[in-house]
This record gives structure tokens, C-alpha cells and sequence, in this order.
């Protein structure tokens, strides 16, 4: 979804962490560069009343646009909805919606500090966004779901480095230059995003 970048004051979305300056600089600089959201904010939505579901039901009906299994046999589908009546029904009903920001605040004040520097670019006022009913969000301990990974091992180090080595030729090999780094404190997150 591409969703309207509001202050927070207005309540139409909620972040519920502080951002730190380094990752917005960082953020904001590859949304510049790129000149679009590579990476969308993650949103919930409350749905007590399940106003979507019937929706989303019938669309699955049909073939999925897009479907495949990765490498651990996990199917991945995507159906793109194209009718406008059920567009206008689903923009509609988030027009009285809170979204509340369940990752990636540092994109969001990202996309708003690009937004901000570009006063006259309608399409810089909105923000790539994954929106999620509420009901069907799982918590789950991610630092358990990677026990190979032991800091003490120097394995997290190895895959950073390697990671770093890939993405500093395929980047030269398009004619960018770019400094790759990584921090260990994050690898189960990017393991599992």
C-alpha cells in the first residue's frame, strides 16, 4: 500500500519506538538515491469487525498472480487486485483507520524527512507499506529461531563479510561505488526478513 505521510499528532499512524539519527540519515539517503521505498514500513490495523475479510476471501478465489515455494517448500502467493470497486471499498475503509507501526520507523521518518525536502513531489508524501489486520499478528522469540548462529562461533561475522564481498561486486559491476557494512547485532533479523 502507499500510504499518506501524516504527523503523528494527527493519529492516523502510531509509532511506538524512538529513532536514532544515524539510520534516518542512512534511510534517507537511499530513498534519495533510488528516488523511491525499497523496503516497506510494516503496519497493523485494528479488525474487530473484519470489514476486509469477505474481500480478501473472494480475491483468493482465483489463481494467485504470482506463486511459488522457496527453498524450505514455504508457498508464496500474491493476488493483485485490480477491480476499482473493491479498491475504493479498501481505501475507503482506511480513511478511518489507525495504523499502527509495527517495524521499520526508521523508513517511515525517512520517507517523511525526503518528503519534506520535496514540497512539490506528490508522490514523495506517500510511503511504501505493508498493512496487516491486527488478529493475525504472531510474536515470536526470533533469537531462537537461528541457535547456529552463536556469536562466539564467528559464523554471524563470516556471513557479513561474505555478504559484504557479494554486494561490493554486483554494485562495482553496475557502475556504483558504495561502502557495505554490517553489524553482528542484526543478523538474526536480516536472516529472517
Amino acid at each position: 500500500a502507499a500510504v499518506r505521510l501524516e504527523d503523528y499528532s494527527a493519529r492516523v499512524v502510531l509509532p511506538h519506538e524512538r529513532t536514532h539519527a544515524a539510520p534516518k540519515v542512512d534511510r534517507t539517503n537511499l530513498i534519495r538515491s533510488v528516488k523511491g521505498n525499497l523496503s516497506p514500513v510494516f503496519g497493523l490495523y485494528d479488525d474487530k469487525e473484519q470489514s476486509l475479510n469477505s474481500l480478501n476471501k473472494s480475491s483468493m478465489k482465483k489463481k494467485p498472480d504470482v506463486g511459488f515455494k522457496d527453498g524450505k517448500g514455504m508457498a508464496h502467493e500474491i493476488w493483485i487486485l485490480k477491480d476499482k470497486d473493491a479498491l475504493d471499498q479498501i481505501s475507503n475503509f482506511f480513511k478511518t483507520q489507525t495504523i499502527m507501526i509495527a517495524d521499520g520507523h526508521h523508513r517511515a521518518a525517512s520517507a517523511a524527512k525526503v518528503s519534506q525536502a520535496l514540497p512539490d513531489s506528490e508522490a514523495s508524501r506517500y510511503f511504501l507499506t505493508t498493512i496487516f489486520p491486527a488478529s493475525e499478528l504472531a510474536i515470536m522469540d526470533y533469537n531462537r529461531l537461528v541457535k547456529e548462529m552463536d556469536e562466539t562461533t564467528g559464523l554471524q561475522q563470516n556471513i557479513i563479510k561474505k555478504s559484504k564481498k557479494i554486494l561490493e561486486k554486483v554494485l562495482k559491476e553496475n557502475g556504483m561505488e558504495a561502502t557495505i557494512e554490517g553489524r553482528v547485532k542484526h543478523i538474526y533479523s536480516i536472516y529472517k526478513k
